[in-house]
């Protein structure tokens, strides 16, 4: 089971609503996933490393960031332990 997910924010400049509404969209794949489920967000290019930092404090592994066909840092994945 996987969420592909493009948040209101990913054009936006405000890091906090990126944060807040990463951090709820990740709490929900935490209960909703099965054990390895993946999640994915698109981003914009500037805000990987803050998405990263979320998906890491709520313990999802495997979190790595892909790059679009231009190079930029577009989509953000992590993987729900086995639990």
């Amino acid at each position: 089971m996987y969420w592909i997910l493009n948040p209101i924010w990913h054009c936006s400049s405000q890091p906090m609503i990126l944060w807040f509404f990463t951090k709820k969209i990740a709490e929900k794949g935490k209960h909703l996933l099965k054990p390895h489920g993946k999640l994915y967000f698109e981003i914009n290019e500037r805000f990987g490393n803050e998405v990263v930092r979320v998906l890491s404090a709520l313990d999802f592994k495997e979190i790595r960031i892909i790059k679009d066909l231009n190079g930029k840092d577009r989509i953000v994945s992590g993987q729900k332990s086995g639990e």
